[in-house]
C-alpha cells in the first residue's frame, strides 16, 4: 500500500466529445476506484492511499483525459517516484521532482 498525490489541470474546450467537467469528473473517479482512502479538499489536487503501483494509476488516468491538452502530475507522497502525462510547458519540473518519468 502506498499514499500518492496528484495535481491536474483540465483544459476548458471539449475534446473529443468529453467536457472539462466530464473529463475532469472521469479522472475523480478513475483514482477514487484505484484507491482505498481519497483526500479531495482542495481544487485539482487529491491526496490518496492505493495498492496499485503508479504506473497503472497514470496509465488509468491518461486514459479518461486529453494529453494532448490537460496535464496531471502524480508523485508518491515520499517523493520516490513521480509520473507526468499531457501539456505542461514550463521545464522546470525537470529539475524540481525527482525520480520522475513523462508517459
Amino acid at each position: 500500500m502506498a499514499v500518492y498525490w496528484i495535481s491536474f489541470r483540465i483544459d476548458a474546450r471539449t475534446v473529443n466529445g468529453f467536457s472539462e467537467l466530464e473529463r475532469h469528473d472521469r479522472l475523480v473517479k478513475t483514482v477514487a476506484m484505484l484507491s482505498r482512502m481519497v483526500w479531495g479538499d482542495t481544487t485539482a489536487f487529491l491526496a490518496f492511499e492505493s495498492d496499485t503501483d503508479i504506473d497503472s494509476i497514470a496509465e488509468e488516468c491518461r486514459a479518461v483525459i486529453s494529453p494532448d491538452y490537460d496535464l496531471f502530475l502524480i508523485s508518491a507522497m515520499n517523493g520516490s517516484v513521480a509520473r507526468i502525462c499531457g501539456n505542461y510547458r514550463d521545464p522546470d519540473i525537470h529539475d524540481l521532482m525527482g525520480n520522475w518519468r513523462q508517459i
